[in-house]
């Protein structure tokens, strides 16, 4: 393999000095092999949000890539012959399902998104990451506490599922956005920055 790598830049560079060149960048070089300046994800910056607890971020990190083991999931690989969703056994457990078309998910994040004063008409997780980076109105500060909730609510859906999925329980609708709302303004006071305007704190003492 490291062989076929090293004939694929020489035939490219058409010469060996690369070899022997101590100026020589790997991540330069792959950028030039791909023909092109390289294009970030969409849902990086959402993802990656400083405002967001850390393991919020990593779920919401596999749920955009659809990378979370949902039952889907395990069916497709042969794994599974059950790919109904626990906790409203209505439809197939998919990231779709899981996060937007579920009524719990989908109560979840409006009444969320209403205690924020957001208008959201989104219908999956990477038309919601465009909408609250570069489509929402507010300031960065806002779209930083939104993207910090709409992690907090993929985080407690999924937790919920599991829930669901291991204690066949689950938590109410009302139970869980008051959690996400504890969790998110309590994360985001603790971290909050001098440099942030007094009406944003204002704003975000208000929640």
């Amino acid at each position: 393999m490291i062989g076929s790598s090293k004939n694929v830049v020489t035939d490219k560079l058409q010469s060996t000095q690369w070899m022997v060149d101590t100026t020589f960048s790997i991540k330069a070089q792959y950028k030039k092999l791909q023909g092109g300046p390289s294009r970030q994800a969409p849902w990086i910056h959402p993802v990656w949000n400083r405002f967001s607890t850390p393991k919020h971020r990593f779920i919401l990190w596999l749920a955009v890539q659809n990378r979370l083991k949902t039952k889907s999931r395990f069916m497709q690989f042969g794994l599974s012959n059950d790919d109904s969703y626990p906790v409203c056994m209505q439809s197939a457990e998919n990231i779709q399902h899981l996060f937007f078309d579920c009524v719990f998910s989908n109560c979840c994040m409006r009444e969320i998104m209403a205690w924020l004063g957001f208008t959201w008409r989104r219908k999956s997780l990477l038309q919601t990451c465009r909408w609250m980076r570069s489509r929402y109105t507010g300031n960065r500060f806002k779209r930083q506490v939104g993207l910090a909730a709409c992690a907090a609510v993929v985080y407690k859906v999924w937790l919920n599922r599991n829930k669901a999925t291991w204690n066949q329980t689950v938590n109410t609708i009302q139970y869980t956005v008051n959690e996400i709302k504890y969790i998110v303004k309590n994360r985001i006071v603790q971290i909050l920055s001098t440099k942030v305007k007094e009406t944003d704190r204002r704003w975000l003492e208000l929640l």
